[in-house]
């Protein structure tokens, strides 16, 4: 089925891109600010991840995070003196896509954190099979339409920067309130209600993030900005969640049971989640300017 499905994309590009035409001039690939950019990260993510199993003054969690500091670093110097760079640094003079940045950033790690504590929770301490514990995920798959429904035209009557924050603590909301399931299994309250919440503000919130990461970026930069968008998402899913992750951990302590242990230390990420989300959108209507409009 993999196979298939890379055919069919392989196919799908043969066939709709267009080819190159001749004496059309490319940019240069800036391979070793691509290169220093993904590995600095991926140093980064791995000191997150060895700093929970090994301990955050551990040698190797230090390690790490030094050479993802260094490497970053170097990305930052070469972007600046490379004549073709593919992350131009003049865009983060921008406010509206540095606030939408770091409202991404969050909102992903509060997005995933949903996902993976709600269900394990779930499953866990509640003892449903995986397959109705998919079902139970379906109230929030449909309240995000609602989200996204609602986000535009809210943007619209109060702005883009105040829209982010409106989402940004709904969703803070849904997220504090699953971090108060109940012990024994609840539709309505350890379900439906939370899904409601953290759905309609999660979901608004990824509607607006492309207009306003977009907004005030000159069109010859769009695409740039869209791809430095879509990174920060990516990390903040990957980073963040692997933070709350190791917040968990340490805090499943010693309980009455096993389960009991497993519900605190999940309560307890999904609860930082919330916080998380909630300072994302603090930020972003900081950052934002009043200007960023929805397109």
């Amino acid at each position: 089925m993999d196979k298939a499905i890379v055919l069919i994309a392989l196919a799908a590009v043969w066939v709709g891109v267009p080819r190159h035409e001749r004496g059309v001039r490319l940019e240069r690939l800036g391979v070793l600010g691509a290169v220093l950019v993904t590995t600095g990260v991926g140093a980064a993510v791995a000191a997150v991840a060895t700093g929970s199993e090994d301990g955050w003054t551990a040698a190797s969690t230090l390690l790490c995070a030094a050479a993802g500091v260094v490497l970053l670093i170097a990305f930052v110097i070469v972007e600046q003196r490379t004549a073709h760079p593919i992350m131009p640094l003049r865009l983060f003079r921008v406010r509206s896509l540095v606030g939408a940045n770091v409202f991404g950033f969050f909102l992903s790690a509060g997005q995933l954190a949903a996902f993976y504590f709600c269900s394990l929770y779930i499953q866990q301490v509640w003892g449903i099979e995986p397959a109705l514990a998919g079902v139970l995920f379906l109230p929030f798959s449909l309240f995000v339409v609602v989200g996204i429904a609602i986000a535009q035209r809210l943007a619209a009557r109060i702005g883009m920067r105040t829209a982010l924050l409106v989402h940004g603590i709904v969703g803070a909301a849904g997220l504090g309130w699953f971090s108060l399931m109940p012990a024994e299994f609840a539709f309505w309250l350890g379900i439906v209600g939370p899904s409601l919440f953290a759905a309609v503000g999660i979901g608004g919130g990824f509607m607006l993030l492309g207009s306003a990461g977009t907004s005030g970026v000159v069109p010859h930069d769009a695409g740039i900005a869209s791809g430095v968008l879509n990174s920060s998402r990516q990390l903040g899913g990957t980073i963040g969640l692997a933070a709350l992750v190791a917040v968990a951990t340490a805090t499943t302590g010693a309980a009455a049971t096993p389960v009991d242990a497993l519900a605190q230390g999940y309560r307890a990420g999904l609860g930082y989640g919330a916080v998380l989300l909630a300072i994302g959108a603090v930020a972003a209507f900081a950052i934002v300017p009043r200007s960023a409009r929805a397109d």
